[in-house]
């Protein structure tokens, strides 16, 4: 903002603060950021005993859900490539094409695109298994999930068959090793960040 405007800071309101509060955050403005956090006034709010509780339960539950629709895209993606590998680039008549079909190795390409889809199974799988233990220890109910895309049976069919054909970690471990990927964590880590945010948020 404008030295002009800011000295109006205090006289936004709330809707105008939040809409300029998300537009700094967008352009990494942190210094606009904590000028306009500093210069909120305060409001007295009452509500529900349980209302922390759900709103953590909600919000860690649409962020569950968003990581393993994520998951899934990112590997439909790698095993169309993988399924593609093999197919002929098309032709296009100038030498560089030429070059490159020539160097080109299918068959390591759908190596790697098929490793790159392992790796993100056993990601959807180990993520999937912390999220049930954290469903359990805090209360969630497992099927509440489901209340984020109006309870899709083709989705949670393709999780389940993806679960059930995910690589172990000893299978995977020498892929990640070609890959120059990182070493694989356990649901244990994974669990410890959702009960850790279930706390924070509860907390506000």
């Amino acid at each position: 903002m404008t030295n002009g405007v800011a000295k109006l800071y205090d006289r936004l309101t709330a809707k105008e603060r939040a809409t300029a509060l998300l537009a700094a955050v967008v352009r990494r403005d942190e210094v606009e950021k904590q000028r306009l956090l500093a210069s909120a006034p305060l409001v007295p709010w009452r509500i529900a005993h349980h209302c922390g509780h759900v709103r953590a339960a909600w919000t860690l539950t649409a962020l569950a859900r968003h990581e393993h629709l994520a998951a899934v895209a990112d590997y439909w993606f790698a095993m169309t490539f993988a399924l593609c590998a093999e197919s002929e680039l098309p032709e296009q008549g100038d030498a560089a094409e030429a070059e490159r079909k020539e160097k080109r190795d299918p068959d390591a390409e759908r190596r790697t695109w098929k490793a790159i889809a392992d790796v993100t199974l056993f990601k959807l799988k180990r993520e999937r298994d912390a999220w049930r233990q954290a469903c359990d220890k805090l209360g969630i109910p497992a099927e509440y999930e489901n209340e984020f895309d109006g309870g899709s049976v083709a989705f949670a069919h393709t999780l389940s068959r993806l679960e059930e054909n995910a690589p172990t970690g000893d299978e995977l471990r020498s892929v990640l090793r070609e890959l120059g990927g990182e070493d694989i964590t356990s649901a244990a880590a994974d669990l410890s960040s959702w009960l850790k945010m279930y706390e924070q948020l509860a907390a506000l």
